[in-house]
């Protein structure tokens, strides 16, 4: 388990990125969103959190694209 999840989840025709349900500006492409989690979740990390990064598939499922543990 994840102390930081950032989820990647598509927001109309553009991607958003969650934290603890708090939602990100939209984002254009899937790249840019999961980009902008990545940031995030490295910048988590510095500060001594494990963060993973998940983008919702289109069956509702969660796939996991980074992830580093403290």
């Amino acid at each position: 388990m994840w102390e930081i999840e950032y989820l990647v989840e598509p927001d109309g025709a553009n991607w958003k990125v969650s934290l603890q349900s708090e939602d990100s500006s939209p984002y254009d492409t899937l790249e840019e969103a999961i980009e902008a989690a990545i940031e995030a979740a490295r910048g988590a990390r510095k500060c001594g959190f494990s963060s993973g990064v998940f983008v919702r598939r289109a069956q509702g499922s969660w796939a996991s694209v980074w992830g580093t543990r403290a």
